[in-house]
């Protein structure tokens, strides 16, 4: 399927700002299904998109697999992987004087994850459900730039894009600072807005049902998440420091009685 997107206008992009002007764009996806009936079933596709004016590129991959060995078994992996540039993604909004200034950068954002699924009927009265799902994501800034005329015809004279005589990188704060009169002194900055985040979420639950109409659940959650300023995404290494961080783990027992009257 194919789909156009014409301009249009955001009034929560400068976060408080004026409304800002957007380009359409056009957005396709492509997809296959197998057999559902087999013991086997494969998903997978893609949807991606084309912004006016080269102003956003995603591209998204998806997969999903799905097997059921017998009846009272049945396992699902449902990966997906994202590529996304954006040219006005919002950093930070500074005052400059008596005036405001609505920061943007373009961004190249990676984002990956995988679900999994397990579901097994033991027995008829005892169950057992599992689900995971790790995610990574990391988004590396450039090309900074002011909002100057937000609802401007032409899309490049909507912003002021800074040159290298007007912004610089200070390693050891870990900022820009931007000097926007050019006399050579910072007039404001802001922090690198650089981001790797990592995030694991996951839940098993036994239920045994012990009597006709009564029920015990075992429900074990357990949450992980780590981050870091900068923006470099590699799953593997991702994973690692993932699991290297602390978890918060969640242990609940839960009974239900039938009581006949």
């Amino acid at each position: 399927s194919i789909t156009y997107e014409f301009d249009q206008v955001s009034n929560d992009a400068l976060r408080g700002g004026p409304a800002l002007k957007l380009p359409g764009g056009v957005s396709g996806e492509v997809y296959f299904n197998s057999d559902q009936r087999k013991k086997l079933r494969l998903n997978f596709g893609t949807w991606q998109y084309w912004g006016n004016e080269n102003a956003v590129r995603t591209r998204n991959y998806w997969g999903w697999m799905g097997y059921r060995p017998f009846n009272a078994m049945s396992l699902s992996v449902n990966p997906y992987y994202t590529l996304r540039r954006n040219e006005l993604q919002f950093v930070d909004r500074m005052r400059f004087g008596s005036e405001d200034r609505h920061l943007f950068g373009q961004i190249d954002q990676e984002t990956m994850g995988i679900t999994f699924r397990l579901s097994y009927s033991v027995t008829p009265v005892l169950s057992i459900e599992y689900y995971g799902a790790p995610f990574v994501s990391a988004g590396a800034y450039e090309r900074f730039k002011r909002i100057t005329d937000p609802q401007a015809g032409p899309y490049r004279e909507r912003f002021d894009e800074f040159d290298d005589g007007a912004i610089a990188y200070d390693p050891e704060n870990e900022s820009y600072r931007i000097d926007e009169d050019g006399d050579g002194s910072a007039d404001y900055q802001f922090d690198r807005p650089d981001f790797n985040y990592r995030e694991f979420n996951s839940n098993l639950v036994i239920r045994w049902e012990y009597a006709a109409g009564s029920t015990l659940f075992l429900v074990w959650s357990q949450g992980r998440e780590d981050s870091a300023p900068n923006g470099r995404f590699a799953f593997g290494n991702d994973l690692q420091d993932l699991f290297r961080s602390d978890a918060r783990n969640i242990f609940l027992i839960k009974v239900s009685r039938w009581f006949s009257l």
